[in-house]
């Protein structure tokens, strides 16, 4: 089952918004107004804060599941000092 834009924001938390662009569905967590505010803050400031405020740290897909499998399809950007990024899973309650 592929899951679409209304079944995301049922299960997602942390996010201001989730926007479908094509097939791919991108997590905000900022509304459009937020961010504004950072881009105006850069051209003052000089610093890196709406860059940083378009990653994705703390959003969480809540859900439960009854398949012996998932499978999680993502795209990744530079948004941020750091050049890594990972996803937590966890599973019955267990990191894994």
């Amino acid at each position: 089952m592929k899951l679409g834009l209304r079944q995301l924001r049922s299960v997602t938390l942390g996010a201001a918004r989730i926007n479908k662009i094509g097939e791919q569905m991108r997590f905000n967590r900022f509304t459009a107004d937020e961010e504004a505010l950072y881009i105006e803050r850069d051209l003052v400031g000089g610093s890196a804060f709406h860059e940083r405020s378009l990653c994705t740290a703390g959003i969480k897909l809540w859900f439960k599941t009854n398949s012996p499998t998932m499978k999680l399809e993502a795209e990744t950007e530079l948004r941020s000092s750091r050049r890594f990024f990972a996803f937590d899973v966890f599973v019955n309650g267990r990191y894994t």
